[in-house]
């Protein structure tokens, strides 16, 4: 399970992408390479700006939420 909470939103995140550069018809690593970009740039960004002073905000019911959608996903994934 360990390993699952790292790796279950980046699977979530490739196979994601790769079913959308297939419905775009596009090739898959530069598609992905422009995801990763933008992804780059707004976490650039949010540093920027301070963002990260709104951390305090969160609570343990957002992480939770985050946790069961990772979970309901890969139950419908899996079915």
């Amino acid at each position: 399970l360990v390993i699952m909470g790292i790796t279950g939103p980046v699977s979530l995140l490739l196979g994601t992408s790769y079913g959308l550069a297939g419905q775009f018809d596009a090739d898959y690593f530069p598609f992905f390479f422009w995801i990763c970009l933008w992804a780059g740039v707004l976490h650039i960004l949010s540093a920027l700006v301070g963002l990260v002073s709104l951390v305090w905000k969160v609570t343990p019911f957002t992480s939770q939420i985050f946790e069961f959608f990772i979970a309901v996903t890969f139950i419908y994934n899996s079915l």
